[in-house]
C-alpha cells in the first residue's frame, strides 16, 4: 500500500530535539514545520494567553521583508505562529536552494534568548483587538468561561482556560517577564520536533541542523512538567443551559440565533471511535437540520483531542429561530438514531478505511499529515496500522460514545436577538 507519510524516519538528538525527516530524489522543494509541545494549556493563572502572547513576540522580530523577497523571486510561502491549547506550530515550504537560510532565521526566531520588551505593546494592542474580533461583546466570552467551570472540575487547568488568547485582563497584565519565563522554559529542543520533507539529502539536512542552535547539546535544560491530568469520568454540568439575550445589553439587532453544545469525552475513549461518531452525526445533521428544515447553511460537529480528553462541539452560527425549542431534541433524536444503526456505523468504518488506502498528497500535505500522526499516535504510524486501529473499533464502542453525549452530559448555549 502506498502511503508516503511511513517514509518519514526519525531521530532523537542528544539535545532531545525530535526531527522526523523524508527525502524525496530529484525534488527541489522542502517543507518544514516546528511544533513546540506546549500551548495555551501551560499558561499560568493569572497570565492565560501567554503562549498566544509569545507566539506573536516570536515571530514580530523576523525580517518580514527578506521572507517576502525569497518567496517572490523564488516562490513559497511560511506560517508564522498559531497557537492552539496544546501546541505551538511554525513552518515554511521554499526551494531547497533557500533552505539553509530560511532554516536559520526560524531557528533564531524560536530559540534564540532575548528580551521582548520592545514590540510588546504593540502587539498587546494586536492581541486585544484580536480577542474583539472573537468575542462581539462582554457578556459572549462571560459564557464561555461559565461554559468551562461546568464542564471540568474546579481543580482541572481546563476549567478556567476557556479562550487560548486570555482575558482583556490577563493580555493587560503579560509582562516581558512572564514571555522570557515562558519561552526559556517551553522553548527548548527537548520540547519541540522538527518534521521536513523535500529534496534535501539526509547528511545536509543534519548538517544544516547541527550548524544552528538546534544542534547546541549543552545549552538547553532538558524539559520536566507535571502531566495534565486525564479525565477518566463522564460530568454532569450544572447548569447544563443558558441562554443569553442580545437585545439585553446591545444596541444591535441579530435576525438569527447562535448555537453551541459541548461534551467533554474521557481521554480513555477510542480516538477512531470518537471520529465514527462525528461523522455520522454530522451527516444526520447536515440531513436534518439544513437539507429538511433549511435552519441554517452551516452546523458543523467537532471534537478536539486534548490528550487529557476530547472536547465534542456541535455549533452553528446562523441558526433559524425557529429551532430556538426544537434543535437540542433533534440532536438526541439524531444521537438515538446512531446507537441503533450499526449497518451505518459498518458502512462509516468502510469509509475511515478506504481513506487510508486511497492516499493522495502533495509535500505540504504529507509533512501536516505526519504531524497529525504524531500528534494521535505518539509516532508516525503506516497506513496498515491505521486501518488495524480503524477496523478494531466495534459498534459497542460507538453505543457508549452516545451515551457520553447524552442531554445531561452536554452544556448548552444559545444566543437569541
Amino acid at each position: 500500500m502506498w502511503d508516503p507519510v511511513s517514509q518519514f524516519q526519525k531521530k532523537v538528538l542528544p539535545n532531545g530535539l525530535s526531527i522526523y525527516f523524508a527525502f524525496i530524489p530529484n525534488c527541489e522543494i522542502q517543507s518544514t514545520k516546528f511544533v513546540v509541545h506546549s500551548g495555551s494549556m501551560r499558561d499560568s493563572l493569572g497570565f492565560l494567553g501567554t503562549a498566544h502572547f509569545l507566539e506573536h513576540m516570536v515571530s514580530s522580530e523576523i525580517d518580514t521583508e527578506t521572507l517576502d523577497n525569497m518567496f517572490d523571486e523564488d516562490g513559497g510561502d511560511c506560517n508564522l505562529g498559531v497557537t492552539n491549547r496544546v501546541q505551538t506550530k511554525y513552518s515554511f515550504t521554499a526551494r531547497t536552494t533557500s533552505f539553509k537560510t530560511l532554516f536559520q532565521m526560524f531557528t533564531n526566531m524560536l530559540l534564540a534568548r532575548r528580551s521582548f520588551s520592545s514590540g510588546i505593546e504593540k502587539e498587546r494592542d494586536v492581541i486585544q483587538r484580536e480577542f474583539q474580533r472573537r468575542f462581539r461583546f462582554k457578556e459572549e466570552y462571560m459564557l464561555e468561561e461559565r461554559e468551562t467551570k461546568a464542564l471540568y472540575e474546579e481543580s482541572h487547568i481546563l476549567s478556567y482556560l476557556y479562550s487560548t488568547l486570555g482575558t482583556p485582563e490577563t493580555i493587560a497584565a503579560i509582562s516581558d517577564d512572564v514571555l522570557c519565563k515562558f519561552h526559556q522554559m517551553y522553548y527548548v529542543p527537548s520540547n519541540m520536533s522538527i518534521i521536513t520533507i523535500g529534496g534535501i539529502p539526509k547528511e545536509e539536512l543534519f548538517r544544516n541542523i547541527q550548524d544552528s542552535l538546534f544542534g547546541e547539546t549543552q545549552k538547553w535544560n532538558s524539559l520536566y512538567y507535571e502531566p495534565i491530568p486525564n479525565i477518566d469520568i463522564v460530568r454532569m454540568p450544572n447548569p447544563n443551559k443558558e441562554i443569553l439575550k442580545v437585545s439585553d445589553f446591545a444596541s444591535f439587532t441579530l435576525n438569527s440565533m447562535s448555537f453551541s453544545s459541548t461534551a467533554v469525552i474521557p481521554s480513555f475513549v477510542d480516538m477512531f471511535a470518537v471520529l465514527m461518531f462525528k461523522r455520522a452525526l454530522q451527516r444526520r445533521l447536515f440531513k436534518e437540520v439544513r437539507e429538511k428544515r433549511s435552519w441554517t447553511y452551516s452546523i458543523q460537529c467537532t471534537a478536539e483531542r486534548l490528550h487529557c480528553a476530547y472536547e465534542f462541539i456541535i455549533k452553528s452560527k446562523d441558526l433559524s429561530l425557529d429551532a430556538e425549542d426544537k434543535i437540542i431534541p433533534l440532536i438526541n433524536q439524531c444521537i438515538g438514531e446512531i446507537k441503533d444503526d450499526e449497518l451505518g456505523f459498518k458502512k462509516i468504518q468502510r469509509g475511515f478505511v478506504n481513506e487510508h488506502k486511497f492516499i493522495d498528497l502533495n509535500i505540504v500535505d504529507t509533512r501536516d499529515s505526519a504531524v497529525a500522526r504524531i500528534f494521535d499516535h505518539g509516532r508516525i504510524l503506516n497506513a496498515e496500522k491505521i486501518i488495524e486501529k480503524i477496523n478494531s473499533v466495534n459498534f459497542n464502542q460507538i453505543q457508549e460514545v452516545c451515551d457520553m453525549m447524552q442531554e445531561k452530559f452536554q452544556y448548552y448555549k444559545i444566543i437569541l436577538p
